[in-house]
């Protein structure tokens, strides 16, 4: 059984973020530290992750030969604690690939996820680093990513679907009470824990997650366009400043997958993704044969979490208090997996398309870097 765990970044930035800093505050926040006119969480730069020295990982891991996954700063691996022979995830990234900006970002990452603590988010367990390397230990999952756990069973209901959105909606609830918000949510960021449809998920890649002053996640004022387009919000797609709100489109935008193997927006190419994603208040349920075993209630989830407007999108309480989630009836319709399969086939094949022509889509709005 080959164990994955979340997955390095596969492309480089594509461009720099915005480093401005902010030089006006209203009075309530005067005490954040601006950046891309976000109220950043000083504690980041107050109390940085400190790392155990680089030599001592050898000591304390013993590294196995398979890869389990590659990108453009590393890869990882799995490896077993020499004391107590459990095994994990560990993320190697090689500095010399990676820009002082890139490194930050890691480091942002690290001190994101060793803040948090939750079933269903990746644990960062350990952390260790020099001049050359950093190296990532993180608890190890065996199911592998979402998509591809579901492809690989006979048949999956509805029920199958909720379990997931509602675990997502709560780790995603959990993340925003605490001031940060992912901002790269797909199904590739999900893991199943087990090799089994019915095992719980983890969320992983926080790499272009932001960490805001808790109690101001409401407030609009992210400016950066990052993440991956087909499950990017309407607002990232007009350059607006945006909330966790982001994160509930794309939220609704795997929940769509799941449920009908489709997108909520459907395009021929990226110019008219980024065309209707502009212009558009509204989608449908197209084709109708993808919705055919579709619930009523599910559609009218859908409505609420993939609103074009995010001040009349759902936040975490309406999701999990939304009779499809938190209600009894029994959804034992079987899905059309087979539509899941045809998606995720194209996506694969798009994708190094997607990354060649990533700088002339986003070159005037942005960087939209996450083209998976």
């Amino acid at each position: 059984m080959i164990k994955r765990v979340g997955t390095l970044k596969m492309i480089s930035k594509a461009g720099k973020s915005l480093r401005n800093l902010s030089k006006t505050a209203s009075e309530s926040l005067k005490s954040l530290r601006f950046k891309e006119g976000i109220a950043v969480d000083t504690r980041i730069r107050k109390h940085p992750v400190k790392p155990k020295p680089a030599e001592n990982f050898i000591k304390d891991y013993a590294m196995n030969d398979e890869v389990l996954g590659k990108g453009a700063f590393g890869e990882v691996r799995s490896a077993q604690n020499t004391e107590t022979n459990e095994e994990f995830a560990v993320k190697i990234l090689y500095k010399s690939r990676m820009s002082l900006e890139d490194i930050e970002d890691v480091h942002k990452e690290i001190y994101i996820m060793q803040t948090l603590s939750h079933p269903n988010i990746i644990k960062c367990l350990d952390y260790y680093e020099d001049d050359r390397v950093v190296y990532i230990v993180m608890e190890l999952v065996s199911g592998g990513e979402l998509f591809h756990g579901l492809e690989s069973v006979h048949h999956y209901t509805e029920a199958n679907v909720i379990h997931i959105i509602r675990t997502l909606a709560k780790a995603l609830k959990y993340c925003s009470n605490r001031g940060i918000i992912h901002r790269d949510i797909k199904a590739e960021n999900i893991l199943l824990k087990e090799d089994d449809v019915n095992s719980d998920i983890v969320l992983v890649d926080f790499g272009f997650a932001a960490q805001v002053q808790p109690g101001f996640h409401a407030v609009k004022q992210l400016e950066t366009q990052c993440g991956t387009p087909a499950y990017a919000s309407p607002e990232l797609f007009k350059g607006e400043k945006y909330n966790f709100k982001s994160d509930i489109w794309s939220l609704g935008v795997v929940a769509c997958i799941l449920l009908s193997g489709v997108l909520p927006v459907q395009a021929a190419s990226h110019e008219e993704l980024m065309n209707k994603m502009q212009t558009q208040s509204s989608w449908r349920f197209e084709p109708p044969q993808a919705w055919q075993a579709v619930s009523e209630t599910a559609k009218d989830f859908l409505q609420h979490v993939l609103e074009f407007d995010p001040d009349k999108r759902y936040d975490y309480d309406d999701i999990l208090n939304h009779w499809w989630l938190s209600g009894d009836d029994i959804y034992d319709k079987i899905l059309d997996r087979e539509r899941l399969k045809v998606f995720n086939i194209k996506r694969k094949m798009g994708k190094a398309a997607m990354v060649q022509r990533a700088a002339h889509l986003f070159g005037n709005l942005a960087h939209i870097i996450h083209l998976d």
